[in-house]
């Protein structure tokens, strides 16, 4: 009988160590799926913080600035920063808008206002209803470190027609806008410096096209200093 136990044994061994060897590579794709997400994440969350801020086909009717240099002459500050906080705005008619709060690490061309927090409003463009939710949204996926170019709210657009008002009365001179959406924040991307708030399909055009063609963002803040 012994050789029988012996052989029921050495079988019984023999399919452990074939299930084994059958599991490993399972194991080693899971693990290698999971480095690559863990490579990718911190972009990848990052753009989730600007799909809440894109705006409609609408914005399409506002003129982009035609180049860099016209986008930098636009801006009251151009500054390189990180997103620090997002909140509910102010009401504005029937939608509300959201308010973004920058770090900023450097101001590469213009100047803030001293004493002030640097907040950028993004609408109305929210439901009253809904604005807190968006705004935690946002706050829950911090976007990479970026170059933004600000204009402070109240300040007399160049092409303001004879006998408008110098300052808008809709506006909050304590907050900052981007100066368009398509150039307005520029992050880095996989392979170039992309502007993540930009509406689909514009890449090709004025000061969004230029920027896009900077490598890093280091190439582009040299720029933005030098021009």
């Amino acid at each position: 009988m012994k050789p029988l136990v012996t052989a029921v044994t050495l079988t019984v061994a023999a399919v452990l160590v074939s299930a084994c060897a059958a599991e490993k590579p399972a194991v080693e794709t899971a693990a290698v799926a999971t480095a690559a997400v863990a490579q990718t994440a911190g972009p990848l969350v990052g753009m989730r913080f600007f799909e809440q801020i894109r705006p409609g086909p609408a914005m399409l009717l506002k003129r982009q600035p035609a180049t860099l240099a016209e986008a930098y002459a636009e801006s009251t500050a151009v500054v390189e920063a990180d997103v620090t906080g997002v909140r509910a705005g102010r009401r504005v008619g029937d939608m509300s808008s959201v308010i973004v709060t920058l770090a900023p690490v450097r101001v590469l061309r213009g100047a803030l206002r001293p004493a002030l927090p640097v907040e950028v409003e993004f609408g109305p463009l929210y439901d009253p209803a809904d604005v807190d939710r968006v705004a935690g949204r946002m706050d829950s996926f911090p976007p990479e470190r970026g170059i933004w170019l600000l204009r402070r709210q109240g300040e007399p657009a160049k092409d303001r027609k004879p006998g408008a008002p110098r300052v808008d009365p809709a506006q909050d001179l304590s907050l900052y806008r981007t100066v368009h959406p398509n150039c307005g924040i520029l992050v880095p991307g996989p392979e170039h410096v992309e502007a993540p708030s930009a509406q689909d399909d514009t890449s090709g055009h004025g000061a969004q096209a230029e920027a896009e063609r900077f490598a890093t963002l280091a190439e582009l803040a040299g720029h933005a200093v030098i021009s």
